[in-house]
This record gives C-alpha cells, sequence and structure tokens, in this order.
C-alpha cells in the first residue's frame, strides 16, 4: 500500500475532509479503512492517534485509533468492517476536542523539555501523552524542586508572551550524513547539547518499526 497523503500537514486545524476511493483491510487483528489522503493524525511521537467517524458510502463507522505503518500508509481503525472501493465516496471528521488537547499537550511537552534542560541540565529521553496523564522522562535520577520551579517559570513566562508557535517538516536526514557529507541532521538539530554518536546510538535502539530508523 502507497503511502498516505497526510493533510494534517498542511492544514493542522482542519477537522473534516472528503476523499475518493478506500481501501478496507485490518491492522493487528482489527478491520482498518485506508485512503488516499487524511487528516487523521496516526500515534506518534508520543501523541496518541485521533478517533472520529468516517462515511465510507452508506456506511458510518467510528475510528476507535489511528496508526501508521513503515511504508507510511495511514491505518484508520474502524469499528466494524465496510465496503469498500476506488470510486466510493468517503468523509470524516475527528474527535475535534481530544486533537485540540493533543496539540496543546504535546506543544507544552516540547516546552517543558527545553526549559528542563536549560534549568536543570536534565534531557529528555521520552515522552508519552496519555488519556489521563502525561509523563517526561529525563536522563537524571531526581531533580530538586528549585529546579523545577524554574522550568515551570519558564514556561509559563513563555505562554504569557504569546509567541507564535511553528510547525516544520523535512526529509529526515540520520547522523550518518552529518559524518559523511557534512550537513545537519535531524536529531542534533534539537539536542545541541549532544554529538552524532550519541544520535545513531539512540536511533539505532528504536524499535524496528520506527519509520525512521527503516530510512537510515
Amino acid at each position: 500500500m502507497a503511502a498516505t497523503e497526510k493533510k494534517y500537514w498542511a492544514d493542522p486545524f482542519a477537522t473534516a475532509f472528503e476523499t475518493r476511493g478506500a481501501l478496507a483491510t485490518t491492522w493487528e487483528g482489527k478491520p482498518s479503512v485506508v485512503l488516499r489522503e487524511t487528516i487523521f493524525y496516526p500515534e506518534g511521537g508520543g501523541q496518541l492517534g485521533d478517533l472520529g467517524e468516517l462515511h465510507v458510502g452508506s456506511s458510518i463507522v467510528k475510528v476507535t485509533d489511528t496508526q501508521i505503518d513503515d511504508a507510511g500508509t495511514i491505518h484508520h481503525i474502524v469499528d466494524r468492517e465496510v465496503t469498500a472501493g476506488d470510486d466510493v465516496i468517503v468523509t470524516g471528521s475527528i474527535d475535534v476536542a481530544r486533537r485540540r488537547d493533543h496539540m496543546a499537550q504535546h506543544t507544552a511537552q516540547h516546552m517543558l523539555s527545553r526549559a528542563l534542560l536549560d534549568e536543570a541540565k536534565a534531557a529528555t529521553v521520552s515522552a508519552r501523552l496519555g488519556t489521563t496523564s502525561c509523563t517526561i522522562d529525563v536522563d537524571r535520577d531526581a531533580i530538586s524542586d528549585v529546579y523545577l520551579h524554574r522550568a515551570e517559570d519558564l514556561v509559563n513566562d513563555v505562554i504569557r508572551s504569546d509567541v507564535n508557535v511553528r510547525a516544520h517538516t523535512f526529509k529526515f536526514i540520520p547522523p550518518s550524513a552529518t559524518v559523511q557529507s557534512k550537513v545537519p541532521n535531524a536529531c542534533n538539530t534539537c539536542h545541541k547539547d549532544k554529538d552524532t554518536n550519541w544520535a545513531a546510538t539512540q536511533l539505532a535502539s528504536w524499535t524496528d518499526h520506527s519509520i525512521w530508523r527503516m530510512r537510515q
């Protein structure tokens, strides 16, 4: 299956869309629908996948999860099987409140991760945005309340200043390209306090399901 066109990159605030053509398939034993394009954001980067609803021809199904495979194909996991085809008209809508909450929490996580690095020298090693709680794991055993308060104050100052949030997408450049061609890589562009050896080691430790590791 070909990679899905990700409409949420062009318009992250879109809440509904229409497309033509659908493929009925499965994801880990559950029925799923694959479309040529979608605004449904798949689970990734610590953020949960979108929920919502699809109208596939005359059928209306609930989207209970959204996942992406190594080929970049997005699977809309649905509550029951549907009849699909190349000419079927599909309309979809996301759970707007859930998406907006995830967007806010994800942005906040990046802000807090940077503040913890600046104020406590605590680098984020992983983060998870859940339905009831959000966690950030750092490379320190403990952080004193003094540094936690400083990080919190820094994030609140940024929020009060009402800065614009910009999203950037780019072709993934692995650490090996920095060594070979002296071009900046995606890992060390964010983790400026680390070197390419650290980035390469971290990337190699990711699971085989990571599309970034697979494309090294």
